[in-house]
């Protein structure tokens, strides 16, 4: 592109496309050979192209009445706030605004949170499905700046500069760095993590997370993995018999190989792993189950999330029984976890129930999707 300094924003925008649809030949390699792949599909594009007016000028420079007049009224405020977050990334290149350099909440804080009570978005006396008016414009904030990034626009770690969230422990395995074991129980870290990391001849790459790591943490993560040379992946994830650990699963396996790796997913925590007593204190979701029997019934997003993971796990012996990984016995744990490693080393299938990749498609709807791991 030109020099930043002499262009407009319309100008600089225009460019910026034009950069854009460059990944979109089979032939573009990033500037670095350390850096993650980051060609775009004809999907993506067409993501962009939809979503996003590209030839829209700066909204921050515009009346109230022009903002408005630039967006149908059909989910306006969606629109606004993803094309606001568009051209921030474009300023921040053009050196009108600084990086974030924080989570995602200080997007909100520095950025989209002033403009919005500016053009009248923010109106803190009604309320959005029980949320505040802040609450849903922050929960859609994060799910947009994940969908520019699933689609390959920008990255978390780009010129956003957005910061992990300390709600993360891992560490790249200093002889199988391909290896990869994941928890959801950050309790697990030092007592399971810590020792797989320090084992001496098969040091692996851990991760141990309070609940689903963000899509800014694996990204991080594949980074680190991708300077060292690391192209391939076993993954093997010790989450709760339920929903949304299957969730967790399933797409840590789609972030990761959609950036570029190649992929080998296991689910550890399986039926097989609890006992009739176990199941006893379980959560049965039998009466969400029961509601899709009546072909007419309308359900919410959780429900059809529940009524999916059962299809898939089948359950505890055929009932919709969640448990959590938790209860599993120490010993029958850390068993089952070497066995996963010895499986590795010797080249054999592994423990637990592979992965499959359209298991993230099947278990939520595609709008429910966009939300995760924000």
């Amino acid at each position: 592109m030109k020099g930043v300094a002499t262009l407009d924003f319309l100008e600089f925008q225009a460019q910026a496309v034009e950069k854009i649809k460059e990944r979109l030949q089979p032939g573009w390699q990033p500037a670095s050979k350390d850096d993650l792949p980051f060609h775009l599909s004809s999907a993506d594009w067409k993501w962009l192209e939809k979503n996003v007016p590209l030839q829209a000028p700066n909204l921050v420079t515009l009346s109230k009445e022009q903002l408005y007049a630039l967006f149908p009224p059909t989910k306006y405020k969606t629109r606004i706030v993803r094309t606001f977050i568009w051209q921030c990334w474009l300023r921040v290149q053009m050196g009108q605004i600084n990086p974030v350099r924080g989570n995602l909440r200080s997007f909100w804080y520095k950025y989209l949170e002033g403009f919005c009570r500016k053009y009248g978005l923010l109106d803190e006396t009604t309320r959005h499905r029980g949320e505040s008016i802040a609450d849903h414009l922050i929960e859609t904030m994060g799910v947009e700046i994940g969908n520019f990034v699933d689609h390959r626009i920008f990255r978390y770690t780009g010129e956003l500069q957005f910061v992990s969230p300390l709600a993360a422990n891992w560490k790249v395995g200093r002889k199988r760095r391909g290896w990869f074991f994941f928890t959801e129980k950050e309790g697990l870290w030092d007592q399971l993590c810590l020792k797989l990391w320090e084992d001496e001849k098969r040091s692996n790459t851990v991760m141990a997370s309070n609940g689903e790591p963000s899509g800014l943490v694996l990204e991080k993560l594949a980074m680190e993995l991708w300077k060292l040379g690391v192209r391939k992946l076993s993954i093997g994830t010790f989450c709760d018999f339920d929903p949304w650990g299957w969730c967790i699963d399933a797409t840590i396996d789609s972030v990761l190989r959609r950036v570029g790796f190649e992929v080998s997913t296991w689910r550890l925590v399986t039926a097989n792993r609890f006992t009739d007593e176990d199941a006893l204190n379980g959560r049965d979701f039998s009466a969400i189950v029961a509601k899709f029997v009546d072909k007419t019934y309308k359900p919410t997003s959780q429900e059809r999330l529940i009524y999916n993971w059962f299809l898939l796990s089948q359950g505890y012996k055929g009932q919709p029984i969640a448990m959590h990984s938790d209860i599993i016995l120490e010993e029958t744990r850390d068993k089952l976890i070497q066995s996963f490693l010895n499986a590795l080393e010797k080249g054999k299938e592994p423990p637990g129930m592979k992965v499959d990749p359209k298991d993230a498609r099947r278990l939520m709807a595609p709008s429910s999707l966009q939300s995760k791991f924000r």
